[in-house]
């Protein structure tokens, strides 16, 4: 062991060294690492140097003190070859230090020499300057993180209508239905990729071998759709709630890419709705459904409706379930308001094929479905 020469204790004829077992005795369970000092002071005039190990603790009871200098004898024996003289087990601030840090060990053999070893108290301004930071670095932070959330938000708005505006104006003028959507396609990579978000999917393969089917996804939040239109091949057509047909710019924007939209309350025009659906999907239209209706801010997998389910068993058409995972951490579900950056993963299923045209065969494929969504959207499955 090597250390400063003013700090060498000459014990029998050896010379010491403090640094180690200072190190060893701050690894002490229940001893302040960082807060040990090992030094020598003399008995009496040309005696044999003591030495003295004192250890900060914040342990009080007699048991656990007496336990603590037996270690610390343990690891002097160890080390040295020697137990210490005297072992000093004190309150925390005891141990003098600069104001760097670094033990001040001629301070600390004072202090034992003249009997005065105790938490030596601080300066009333480090008291209150400590105080203060403590209450005052926890909002510093909040205040930060809030900013930042901020911050984000404004600018994913700001992105929202900067490539809004445009896709608008370019889904007015292109005449097509499958222009509309490849618009609509690029729009939401745009979105993505100017806000940071990283879009990542497994199984998207399935999806474009589908000529008609019905996809169905778990509904987290507002973005779901937009994270859907970065997969989708352009002839999958949306169901969304009649309450989004004729609201202003999302109403337009969904009536221009072909989303076709059900009554979710009213029994009689719900059942028209299906029947067309039903029509649709019969006819090659592939249809993507979000089958747990509304939206909620408590995580979870919510019970589907059957709708989707029944249109798929009457017209024989495939099931394929896709599971979001991500949206509902990035955006609200009940305010529509963005939080935080966030990624976002798709998991596309494979397809599940009914068993009949009836009742039976489309709660076989809802349960089916829903379980394979419930595997891979990374939220409890609260519907079961």
């Amino acid at each position: 062991m090597t250390g400063r020469i003013k700090d060498l204790i000459i014990r029998a004829g050896r010379n010491l060294h403090p640094e180690e077992l200072e190190r060893a005795v701050g690894d002490i369970p229940g001893i302040r690492k960082g807060c040990v000092v090992v030094f020598a002071t003399s008995g009496h005039p040309g005696g044999t140097e003591r030495l003295v190990v004192l250890a900060e603790t914040r342990q009080t009871a007699d048991a656990a003190l007496t336990g603590l200098r037996e270690r610390i004898i343990g690891i002097s024996i160890d080390l040295l070859g020697t137990p210490p003289d005297d072992i000093v087990l004190a309150p925390p601030g005891t141990v003098p230090k600069t104001s760097s840090g670094k033990l001040r060990r001629a301070a600390t053999r004072h202090h034992y020499a003249q009997g005065d070893v105790r938490a030596r108290p601080r300066p009333v301004w480090w008291q209150l300057a400590r105080f203060g930071a403590r209450g005052v670095l926890p909002r510093l932070r909040r205040a930060g993180a809030i900013t930042l959330t901020g911050a984000y938000a404004l600018w994913c708005w700001s992105v929202v209508v900067a490539v809004g505006v445009p896709t608008l104006i370019a889904v007015a003028l292109v005449p097509g239905l499958g222009a509309r959507r490849v618009v609509v396609h690029a729009a939401a990579r745009s979105l993505a990729r100017l806000t940071g978000t990283p879009v990542t999917a497994n199984g998207v393969d399935r999806l474009a071998q589908m000529t008609s089917c019905v996809v169905v996804a778990n509904h987290a939040s507002f973005l779901d759709g937009i994270a859907m239109s970065t997969i989708l091949p352009h002839h999958f057509t949306f169901v969304a709630g009649e309450v989004f047909e004729h609201k202003p710019l999302v109403g337009f924007l969904l009536r221009r890419i072909g989303t076709r939209f059900v009554e979710r309350t009213e029994r009689e025009q719900s059942v028209a709705d299906t029947g067309h659906l039903e029509e649709a999907a019969a006819g090659g239209e592939p249809l993507v459904v979000f089958p747990e209706g509304s939206l909620s801010p408590v995580p979870g997998l919510r019970p589907f409706h059957m709708g989707a389910f029944v249109i798929a068993a009457r017209a024989g058409l495939p099931v394929v379930p896709v599971a979001i995972s991500g949206t509902r951490a990035m955006m609200w579900p009940d305010r529509g308001t963005i939080t935080h950056r966030g990624a976002i993963h798709l998991a596309v299923a494979e397809p599940i094929l009914p068993v009949g045209n009836d009742w039976t065969a489309a709660t076989v494929l809802e349960r089916k479905a829903h379980a394979a969504i419930a595997a891979h959207c990374g939220e409890p499955d609260i519907g079961r």
